[in-house]
């Protein structure tokens, strides 16, 4: 019990300035995590960008908006999958920023979600207007808005063997 309350407060600390949120603009992510490692065209159109913070490697995607609307967390110092504590304070943070207060219609699990046949979690505002969509992607942690996650169900729509 003792390690797994020193590895969650580890894990805070470490993410408390590393994560880029749903919503930033491209220099809202250099200011809190600086300069871009990666710069690239993302496999569903638009821009990808990687950063490295506090241990943490996030890849963004910006939506046509120039906000980001994709965000994969990944532990840069091991090939590994982010503790249930981490991806729960990433989700925190992301939903915090990007919904307004009108609070949450509950946290929805799904075994698959459009074109992606594995575990996803959304939740919802009380007014149905915003949704962020959750879920793991190989070793990271991903968080979207709907209107990229759409976005991302097309490309797959029209590239099936990237599924």
């Amino acid at each position: 019990m003792k390690t797994y309350l020193l590895a969650t407060a580890v894990a805070m600390i470490i993410a408390a300035t590393a994560q880029a949120r749903i919503g930033w603009n491209l220099e809202q992510c250099r200011a809190n995590y600086g300069h871009e490692v990666k710069v690239e065209k993302a496999w569903c159109g638009g821009t990808g960008y990687g950063f490295i913070n506090q241990g943490l490697y996030i890849y963004v995607i910006f939506s046509p908006d120039g906000k980001v609307g994709d965000i994969i967390y990944f532990d840069n110092t091991a090939a590994k999958p982010l503790s249930k504590a981490m991806q729960e304070y990433l989700w925190t943070e992301n939903a915090e920023y990007y919904i307004a207060l009108n609070g949450w219609d509950g946290k929805q699990e799904l075994k698959k979600l459009g074109q992606e046949h594995f575990h996803h979690w959304v939740v919802t505002e009380r007014n149905g207007l915003r949704v962020l969509v959750e879920n793991a992607n190989k070793n990271g942690w991903q968080i979207r808005n709907m209107r990229q996650f759409q976005i991302e169900q097309s490309a797959l729509k029209a590239y099936p063997s990237t599924k």
